[in-house]
């Protein structure tokens, strides 16, 4: 089996200020691309959502991250969310899995 999870990570602090390249960048080097040397896949977007001060949109990006479904892999991928969550300060990371019905393939 192969899944594909994705986690949408909003852009900005509680105090409104950005989540700069940097930092975002920073983030990525030292966490994602050490827990999943493998690869994975930034997806720059704008979210939305109802967080604890009201209606919230921002600059997001959605991390996603083809696995094979496994403990250690679903534990990275928790890992990798709360250590966003943390460092970033934010209410919440979402992360959403998906089974995939179709083999991946790399060409």
């Amino acid at each position: 089996m192969h899944y594909v999870t994705r986690m949408y990570l909003g852009r900005n602090k509680p105090d409104g200020a950005a989540i700069t390249d940097a930092e975002f960048n920073g983030f990525i080097r030292s966490i994602v691309a050490a827990t999943f040397p493998d690869g994975f896949t930034i997806i720059h977007a704008e979210g939305g959502w109802n967080g604890s001060t009201g209606f919230i949109r921002e600059p997001s990006a959605v991390l996603e991250v083809y696995h094979d479904g496994a403990r250690p892999a679903r534990v990275k991928v928790k890992a990798v969310a709360v250590a966003y969550r943390i460092a970033f300060e934010q209410d919440a990371v979402m992360v959403s899995t998906t089974n995939l019905t179709e083999a991946v393939e790399f060409v």
